[in-house]
């Protein structure tokens, strides 16, 4: 009597520990001239093994374990796929295989000179993987198939132009397990992941977190997923940030060589300070009422160009007071979350001068000074938590100088990315009624805590301190993401959170594209 029964039984694992024979196994081996034959009492059991192409894979080590009393019959497969067993009949069994546990349970047929043919799947496991610190990294052949616990994913990364990004470090973070799992981009801009079911990816790169986010839940069918990604890739981002920094870096020294220029006395320096520069009077032993008349009588030279001129601020160059008069009648009370490291100098006199101009009626402003920590090592600012945050509401100009001056006497940051997220969170909890929420911000320093954009929900309108060079793109995307705008010392940009992805925005010399909420510059006009 035969009995033929096929199953189609898809695998997945990625278990790499060798089953380890038992002390009581039987082993099974048989060759084209010593072929087994069913009996009274055992069973002939034949395991084919096919990949997933239907193709048989030879060399697969298999144990049947008899359920009962835990007895172990191994062979392997020939060069037919085919393993072969002489089994008790009647009894049930677990079928394993070197890497893969549990592949199959049944039972011989109860019968005499019975032979049964089971047909399983085996993915060929064609990837390695390599943990380092906490990535694992992978090696995936293009050949490999899905399993039924991995799915495969066929990842490709683009320039904007569509080239294939060489290189990329490509990054899977498990949101249950917390394992990350990367790999690098080949010459035509792929990379072959086979990543676990159960669990939510979220794909990064170098210097991009949290891009798209996928869920890849437990199924009984073998997945494929294909995913391209349109990025400017690590090595443009790093040139771009590269090249903000020594921009950054002309433009301090050129302010510090007007200030110390030649070598000449504190006496004598200050004795040629002009009447602007006020912050800096006060370092030099000027009394508050000296500044403070200093500013008064520079905020009413300024109002009498004014008079003669609207135009005046765009066309003496001063940013931060050219954007506050043109939105003077939109933005009556404020909130001004002000940047004042090292790289703002030359920007602190419009502040000022802006609060003794009081060109309009009634105007309640107050001012967040932050300075990324109080002078705190790079080592300790954690996200959220790296301080230097001076709040003050006042009309009193003697009481903002102070606090100004306390705020930036604290030194530089120490790097460039400073703490703009955090400042604004606290200053939407200085908000009240209609106010305004306002950043002043140098376009040339990045946002250390970016990550921190998702619990701002409150329109930033952004006053963008220098942008010779282009918008410095994270700034776009806050006030993109939080329904906000954005201003340079020509140019008010309220729209953006109208912009589709893909689509691009003119702003000065520069194109800027949405891509995935963030904003990329293209190219010059």
């Amino acid at each position: 009597m035969k009995y033929t029964i096929a199953f189609l039984l898809l695998v997945w694992s990625l278990t790499l520990q060798a089953q380890t024979t038992a002390l009581d196994t039987l082993h099974f081996t048989w060759d084209s001239n010593n072929r087994p034959a069913p009996t009274k009492m055992e069973a002939l059991v034949t395991i084919r093994v096919l990949d997933y192409h239907e193709r048989p894979v030879r060399g697969i080590v298999l144990w049947a374990v008899e359920t009962n009393n835990q007895q172990v019959y191994q062979s392997a497969t020939g060069d037919d796929g085919k393993a072969r067993f002489l089994l008790p009949k009647g009894q049930p069994f677990q079928l394993n295989a070197e890497g893969v546990d549990k592949l199959k349970t049944f039972r011989t047929v109860n019968d005499k000179f019975v032979r049964t043919v089971y047909v399983v799947h085996i993915p060929q496991q064609d990837f390695t993987e390599e943990t380092r610190g906490d990535t694992i990294w992978q090696r995936v052949s293009p050949a490999q198939t899905p399993t039924l616990d991995r799915v495969k994913v066929l990842f490709t990364a683009v320039d904007l132009d569509k080239k294939p990004l060489e290189g990329e470090a490509v990054f899977f973070t498990g949101r249950k397990t917390g394992n990350i799992y990367a790999v690098r981009t080949n010459s035509l801009g792929r990379a072959h992941f086979m990543l676990p079911e159960g669990d939510t990816f979220c794909i990064g790169l170098a210097f991009e977190n949290n891009i798209e986010c996928l869920n890849l839940p437990v199924s009984d069918r073998a997945g494929t997923l294909r995913l391209t990604l349109t990025t400017i890739g690590t090595k443009a981002f790093l040139k771009r940030k590269a090249e903000r920094e020594r921009q950054l870096a002309i433009r301090d020294s050129i302010f510090q060589a007007q200030r110390l220029q030649d070598s000449i006395t504190q006496a004598e320096r200050l004795a040629k300070l002009s009447k602007e520069d006020f912050l800096y009077q006060l370092e030099l032993g000027r009394s508050l009422e000296e500044v403070q008349k200093n500013v008064e009588q520079q905020a009413a030279a300024e109002k009498d160009s004014l008079a003669l001129d609207e135009h005046y601020f765009e066309k003496s160059g001063k940013d931060v007071e050219a954007v506050l008069y043109r939105m003077r009648q939109e933005w009556k009370n404020k909130v001004i979350v002000t940047d004042i490291t090292c790289s703002m100098d030359p920007f602190m006199d419009q502040i000022l001068i802006w609060h003794a101009l009081q060109l309009t009626q009634n105007e309640n402003n107050r001012y967040l000074f932050f300075n990324d920590g109080d002078g705190k090592p790079f080592e300790e600012k954690i996200t959220g938590q790296t301080g230097g945050i001076h709040f003050i509401e006042t009309k009193k100009m003697q009481e903002l100088l102070t606090s100004m001056a306390e705020s930036k006497s604290y030194g530089c940051s120490g790097d460039g990315p400073e703490n703009d997220l955090e400042a604004l969170l606290e200053g939407v909890k200085k908000m009240s009624g209609v106010d305004e929420l306002i950043l002043v911000a140098d376009n040339y320093s990045d946002v250390r805590d970016i990550e921190l954009l998702e619990k701002l929900e409150i329109p930033v309108r952004i006053i963008l301190a220098g942008i010779r060079w282009g918008v410095n793109e994270q700034y776009l995307e806050i006030a993109f993401k939080t329904g906000g705008s954005v201003h340079t010392i020509e140019q008010d940009i309220d729209d953006l959170a109208k912009l589709a992805d893909g689509e691009t925005i003119e702003i000065g010399a520069h194109l800027y594209r949405v891509n995935r909420g963030k904003f990329i510059k293209v190219s010059k006009m």
